[in-house]
């Protein structure tokens, strides 16, 4: 008998804040995914406003350490796209966090 077909585990959380200072948007960003994704992170994709541009090596760094992510991107931009917000001209920070459990 063939061995049943084991499905990967798939997840995804997100998260965005519009705190105008890095360390507490960073605080609610990781409130906000709290243990949303089972598991090994697999890859961290981070979009951050031009207000956050001076502690992007602080706000990678406690991702990192918070979430272990086996990759981590990012980019600055001018509109931030989160959990059913969408932030221009302002101060935000989104993330995506997921984990592909399963699969080689």
């Amino acid at each position: 008998m063939p061995d049943p077909v084991t499905q990967p585990a798939i997840a995804f959380a997100s998260a965005i804040s519009t705190a105008p200072q890095s360390r507490p948007a960073v605080d609610d960003l990781l409130r906000q995914l709290g243990g949303s994704v089972a598991g090994p992170v697999g890859f961290t994709i981070l979009f951050a406003s031009m207000h956050h541009v001076e502690a992007l090596q602080a706000i990678t760094d406690r991702l990192r350490a918070a979430l272990r992510p086996a990759a981590l991107v990012g980019c600055t931009c001018e509109g931030v796209i989160g959990t059913r917000r969408e932030v221009e001209g302002g101060p935000a920070i989104a993330v995506l966090a997921g984990t592909f459990a399963g699969l080689d």
